[in-house]
């Protein structure tokens, strides 16, 4: 199950690849500015001085994210458009909680079918899924034949009643 998962998440990932649209091209600007506007929290900062960068995906989304999906929306919302910032911005916040509801209205505002599938499968599976029960057996739970048919005299009528109703005795 596990090893499924992952392959799924690795095909939405494989599909929202930024570079993909923007013809190859790595644009720096575009990390540094993702980078910057996210914030560290206390604890991701102690984490960043003890081994070096952080991870933004630990700490707060600042304002200058959303300065960024406007942009994203405004720049990205036309057909055959680049999709480079909106694709960046998700897959660079995509395990973060409280991106939740900006990847949504991105995949909503972009009309993007690539970002519902990593939305749902994030709040299914992800770090959004609110139900972390895991099962262990998918076997059925075993039932006493005579709770399941009655007793012998019963399944003997219940066939002889069909037989009867099909014309068969």
């Amino acid at each position: 199950m596990r090893k499924l998962k992952a392959d799924i998440e690795d095909l939405l990932v494989k599909a929202l690849d930024p570079w993909r649209w923007n013809g190859g091209k790595i644009e720096h600007e575009l990390i540094d500015r993702i980078e910057k506007s996210s914030m560290a929290t206390p604890v991701s900062a102690g984490v960043s001085a003890i081994f070096g960068k952080a991870k933004p995906s630990s700490g707060a989304i600042g304002e200058g994210i959303d300065e960024l999906i406007a942009r994203a929306i405004r720049y990205d919302a036309g057909p055959g458009s680049d999709r480079s910032l909106a694709y960046a911005l998700a897959l660079q916040f995509k395990d973060n909680p409280t991106f939740k509801s900006r990847l949504l209205m991105l995949g909503k505002e972009l009309d993007d079918q690539a970002l519902y599938g990593l939305f749902r499968f994030q709040v299914l599976y992800g770090p959004y899924a609110q139900d972390k029960r895991k099962f262990s057996r998918l076997a059925p739970v075993h039932c006493p034949e005579f709770l399941r048919y009655g007793t012998q005299e019963q399944l003997e009528a219940n066939l002889q009643d069909e037989l009867n109703r099909n014309g068969v005795a």
